[in-house]
This record gives C-alpha cells, structure tokens and sequence, in this order.
C-alpha cells in the first residue's frame, strides 16, 4: 500500500489531528461540519497530491482560516481521485476516477481527514474539538490523530 507523507512544519505550530467516519459524500460533510462548527470551509485551490506509480493521486481539501479565534482548518478526503496518464475519455479528457488509494491508513481506513492548527499551545483546546465531533449526528466515530502526522508525507499540487 502506498505511503503518503505530510510535507509541512510543524515546528512553531499547536495542531490537533482527526480520522473520521462518515457516510456523507465530500460536499456534504463540509456543508455539515460548517454548520456544526460555525465555520467557512471552502474547496481549496490546491488539492493535495501524490504519486502512486504513474499515477496522480488527487485528495480534495478544503480549508478555512478562522480569524477570530487563528485556527486554521483544513479537511482532506481521504480517497484519492487518480489519473492514470494515457487514459483518455471519448472527449479527449482524462478519466477521474475514485480509487481506493487512500492517504493514511488505519485498521478501518477512515473517510476524512481534519486537522487544525494553532500557533500558541493552548493544551486544553484539541479536546474541545474532539467533544464537539463526538456530538455530531453526521459523524460515525472518529480517530485521535495528531501523533500520527509527522509520519506523512503530502504535496500540495495544483488539482
């Protein structure tokens, strides 16, 4: 299976990281934890990218910056899009097909991920957050991940 990696730092950062579970397709999820959240999560330029073979794989990524309270947010679809070069469509377009690529792996491999970030060190407030998404109907359960993601490797390409 493929292994993706987070290229970031992290370094001068307070992040808090999120495995969800969800039935919801990608826009509807945003629309709901928008709405749970209070936030403005909008599709992102870039979406995050890797290579798996001679494919691109493509993990849609919204983000939001909250300006009230500095976090800024960001949820990738765990399930890359890939385009296989040389596959054409009858309209001379690349196929973009679903695949089962996923960017990080877990024994029920989850659907979204959600990390947040912070620039001070506020111990108390990843918690917050996690008892909030514990309330949310939308959400099937979810995994604690922050202590996982400086094993990742993830480039943000151009979609």
């Amino acid at each position: 299976m493929a292994q993706f990696k987070l290229e970031a730092d992290f370094a001068d950062t307070e992040l808090a990281a999120f495995g969800i579970y969800s039935s919801l397709g990608a826009s509807r999820f945003c629309y709901a934890l928008n709405n749970a959240l209070n936030l403005q999560l909008v599709r992102a330029a870039k979406d995050y990218s890797a290579k798996k073979g001679a494919q691109d794989c493509f993990f849609l990524t919204f983000g939001f910056k909250d300006p009230t309270t500095d976090l800024l947010w960001q949820l990738v679809k765990n399930k890359a899009k890939t385009e296989a070069a040389g596959e054409l469509d009858q309209g001379g377009l690349f196929n973009a097909v679903e695949q089962s690529t996923r960017w990080l792996s877990s024994k029920t491999n989850f659907d979204y991920l959600l990390w947040i970030e912070r620039d001070d060190a506020l111990k108390e407030w990843p918690q917050k957050i996690a008892d909030q998404l514990k309330e949310f109907s939308f959400i099937e359960t979810f995994e604690i991940l922050s202590d996982r993601l400086n094993n990742l490797v993830l480039n943000k390409t151009q979609a």
